[in-house]
C-alpha cells in the first residue's frame, strides 16, 4: 500500500510503497503548506507524484513521465557536467533509432523519392554539387557524423558560417541553404531525423548584401558583340536580343515552337514550365530572316532547331555558356568583377561574372523601354506576369506585341545584306 507521510527533518512530503518485495522511499518535491487549506491542497499534489510514481515502478508508466523524471535527476547534477550529460543522452536515443539512413546513402534516397519534383538535368547536377560539397566538409570536420539523424542543429549552423566565410553571393548562398534543407524535409522523417536543421534562408532585407546579378550591354558593346558574331552563334544572339529568351530557351528551341506563317515563337520557358505557362513572341524581321535561311540550309530533320547544341546543353550546359563568354571577352568585353584589392570592394574572394548571355535579355527589356513599348507588353514577353500586374493592366494582345518587337533597331550581323 502506498503511503504519503512526514519525515522528521524534512520540509517535504514523502512516499513509500512496495513492489516485488522491494521497498520504496522518496521525497514527492512538494513542501508542507503553511496553513490547513494550504496544506491539504500540497497533500494532494504530494498523493498525485506519489501515484505517477508507483505506475512507473509497475510498468504503468508512460514514456514521457519517465523522461520527465529522468531530465528532473539531470538538474540535479553539477552546473557543469548537466550539459555534457544532455548531450550524451541526446546522442543515445539518437543513435538508438530504428529508422537510419547513412550520409553515404542520402543522395541516391533523394533521387528515388517521388515528391522531390522534376528539376532538369543541369539543376540536379547543381544540387548533387551542394550536397558534395557539405559531405565532404562533413567528412573532414565531423567524422562521428555518419547518419543523417547525426545532422544537429549545432552543425549546420557550423557549416552555414563556414560557406558564408567562402565569400559566395547572397543568391548562391541561399541557393545552398533551400536546397539542403529541402533535401532533408523529403528524407529526414524517414531516417530517424527529429527535425529539420536548417532553418529557412534569411530574405533579402536581413543581408542586404550585393547579388550577382548580370548587367546590360552598352549600345558600343551590343553593336561589337552584333558585328562579330557568326555560325550558331550568330542566331543564338539575334534570338536572345530580339526574344529575352534565356540560353537554356535558345539553344533547347524546336521547331515546332516557330510559327513562320503567323511569325512568333510559343514557348513554354524551362525556367517556369511547371506552370505551364507558355509565352508568344513575335519575330523581329532580322530573327525572322535568320531562322528562314536557318530551316533552308541548315535543317537535318531534328525537331531541334540547334540538335547537337541541345544534346549538348541538356549534358554540360557550361560549355554551351562557355562559349558564349568567350565570344564576348573577344569581343573586348570584361566579363567578370574582381573585388577591390583594398578590402572595401565587394564581400566575395573570387571574381563574378557580371556579363552573360543573360545581359542580353537585360538589354531586351531596355530596348523596350527605350522604344516606349506598354510595361505590361514587356512583362509578357519575358514571362513575367504577375496577379499584381493583371489587377492593373489588361492582357497586351498580339498586335501590341508584334508592334513592339518590329520597333526594335536592327542589328547589324555577319552576313546581312
Amino acid at each position: 500500500m502506498a503511503t504519503i507521510y512526514r519525515k522528521p527533518g524534512s520540509t517535504f512530503y514523502w512516499m513509500r510503497f512496495q513492489h516485488k518485495k522491494k521497498r520504496y522511499q522518496e521525497s514527492t518535491g512538494i513542501r508542507f503548506g503553511h496553513d490547513e487549506n494550504t496544506d491539504a491542497k500540497r497533500k494532494m499534489k504530494a498523493r498525485t507524484v506519489m501515484q505517477k510514481r508507483v505506475a512507473q515502478v509497475r510498468g504503468a508508466g508512460g514514456y514521457l513521465d519517465l523522461f520527465e523524471r529522468l531530465m528532473a535527476e539531470v538538474k540535479k547534477l553539477p552546473e557543469k557536467n548537466r550539459d555534457r550529460v544532455r548531450r550524451d543522452l541526446a546522442l543515445q536515443l539518437t543513435s538508438a533509432t530504428d529508422s537510419r539512413l547513412a550520409i553515404t546513402d542520402a543522395w541516391a534516397a533523394w533521387e528515388a523519392s517521388p515528391d522531390r519534383g522534376n528539376a532538369g538535368i543541369s539543376t540536379v547536377k547543381g544540387y548533387a554539387g551542394i550536397w558534395a560539397m557539405f559531405t565532404v566538409w562533413l567528412a573532414e570536420k565531423h567524422k562521428k557524423v555518419q547518419y543523417v539523424h547525426d545532422i544537429t542543429d549545432a552543425v549546420a549552423k557550423e557549416y552555414r558560417t563556414e560557406l558564408w566565410g567562402k565569400g559566395l553571393s547572397v543568391r548562391t548562398y541561399k541557393k545552398h541553404l533551400t536546397f539542403l534543407r529541402g533535401m532533408l524535409a523529403e528524407i529526414g522523417p524517414g531516417a530517424g531525423l527529429p527535425e529539420n536543421p536548417w532553418p529557412k534562408p534569411p530574405d533579402k532585407k536581413a543581408m542586404p548584401l550585393e547579388t550577382q546579378s548580370k548587367r546590360m550591354f552598352t549600345a558600343e558593346e551590343l553593336a561589337e558583340v552584333c558585328r562579330k558574331a557568326d555560325g550558331t552563334l550568330r542566331c543564338w544572339i539575334a534570338m536572345g536580343l530580339y526574344t529575352g529568351l534565356r540560353l537554356g530557351d535558345v539553344v533547347t528551341l524546336k521547331w515546332s515552337e516557330i510559327d513562320f506563317r503567323k511569325k512568333r515563337i510559343v514557348r513554354v520557358p524551362r525556367k517556369t514550365r511547371r506552370k505551364g505557362e507558355a509565352v508568344t513572341l513575335p519575330l523581329h524581321p532580322v530573327l525572322e530572316a535568320m531562322l528562314h535561311e536557318l530551316k533552308r540550309t541548315r535543317d537535318k530533320g531534328s525537331e531541334y532547331v540547334f540538335p547537337e547544341d541541345a544534346e549538348t546543353y541538356e549534358t554540360n550546359p557550361p560549355l554551351i555558356s562557355n562559349r558564349i563568354q568567350a565570344h564576348f571577352v573577344d569581343c573586348g568585353i570584361e566579363t567578370t568583377e574582381k573585388p577591390a584589392a583594398d578590402g572595401h570592394g565587394p564581400r566575395r574572394k573570387r571574381a563574378i561574372v557580371r556579363v552573360g548571355f543573360h545581359s542580353l535579355r537585360h538589354s531586351f527589356v531596355s530596348l523596350c523601354a527605350a522604344n516606349n513599348v506598354p510595361q505590361v507588353a514587356v512583362m509578357e514577353l519575358v514571362g513575367h506576369n504577375s496577379t499584381a500586374v493583371n489587377d492593373i493592366y489588361q492582357h497586351a494582345n498580339d498586335e501590341l506585341k508584334e508592334k513592339a518587337i518590329a520597333g526594335l533597331p536592327e542589328y547589324k550581323f555577319p552576313g546581312d545584306k
